[in-house]
C-alpha cells in the first residue's frame, strides 16, 4: 500500500511540472531583445542607404561623363565646322577668299591692276578699257565684291592740284565700271596724288609709271 501511495506521488508531480506556465520575461530582457533587433535593423537600413548612395553617386558620376562626352562632342563639330570652313575659303584658290576676290595666279586682263593716263589728263585710254571691263565684269558677277580705286599722280604739279587730279583719275574707271553695271555700293575711290609713286625716278619713264589708278579688292 505503501508503494502504490509514493507511486501516485511521484505521478502527480510530473502532471504538475508538465503543465506549469514558463517564468514571464522581465522588461529588461525584453528592452535587450528590442534593442538587439533594432540594431539589426539599423545596420540593415545603413547597408541600404550607402548602397543606394553609392548608387546614386555612380549614376550621377555616370551622366557626368556623358555630359561631358556631350560637350566634347560638340567641340569636335566646332573644330569640324572650322575646318570644313577653312578648307573652303583655301579652296576658293583662285577665287579668293569667299570667292570675291581674283586670285594671285589669275591670267588676262583681270591679272592688270592699274589703268595708266596721259600727263595732266584723267581720260581712261583706249588701251586699257578692255582692263576696267574685265573687273567690272568681276563685280557685277560677284555682287559682294569690292573694289578700292586709288588714283595717282607723278610728282610734278601742287599738291592740291595733284590730290584733284588723282581723284579724277580713280573717278574715271569708276564710272566706266557704274555704265557696265557694277553697283555703287560695290566701289570706292580715292586720291592719293603723288604721295604714293610707284617708280621713285624723276625722269618720264618714272612719271609715267607714277600717272595711273590701281585697282584694290577689298580682303587684299
Amino acid at each position: 500500500m505503501t508503494k502504490i501511495l509514493i507511486t501516485l506521488c511521484i505521478a502527480l508531480s510530473l502532471v504538475a511540472c508538465a503543465t506549469r506556465k514558463p517564468a514571464p520575461i522581465s522588461d529588461a530582457n525584453k528592452a535587450q531583445v528590442e534593442e538587439k533587433s533594432i540594431g539589426a535593423d539599423g545596420n540593415d537600413a545603413g547597408t541600404q542607404g550607402a548602397g543606394g548612395a553609392a548608387g546614386g553617386q555612380s549614376n550621377q558620376g555616370a551622366g557626368g561623363a556623358n555630359e561631358a562626352g556631350g560637350r566634347g562632342d560638340g567641340r569636335d563639330s566646332m573644330n569640324e565646322r572650322g575646318r570644313n570652313g577653312a578648307d573652303g575659303t583655301g579652296g576658293a584658290g583662285g577665287a579668293g577668299a569667299n570667292g570675291v576676290i581674283p586670285g594671285k595666279n589669275t591670267s588676262g586682263m583681270l591679272a592688270q591692276r592699274s589703268i595708266y593716263f596721259d600727263y595732266d589728263s584723267s581720260a581712261v585710254k583706249d588701251e586699257f578699257k578692255a582692263v576696267v571691263q574685265a573687273h567690272a565684269k568681276f563685280l557685277v558677277e560677284n555682287p559682294t565684291a569690292k573694289v578700292y580705286l586709288q588714283g595717282h599722280t607723278d610728282e610734278r604739279g601742287s599738291r592740291e592740284y595733284n590730290l584733284a587730279l588723282g581723284q579724277k583719275r580713280a573717278d574715271a574707271v569708276r564710272r566706266i565700271m557704274a555704265v557696265l553695271g557694277v553697283k555703287d555700293g560695290q566701289i570706292e575711290s580715292v586720291s592719293y596724288g603723288e604721295e604714293k609713286a610707284k617708280n621713285a625716278g624723276h625722269d618720264e619713264a618714272a612719271y609715267a609709271q607714277n600717272r595711273r589708278a590701281d585697282i584694290f579688292y577689298q580682303g587684299e
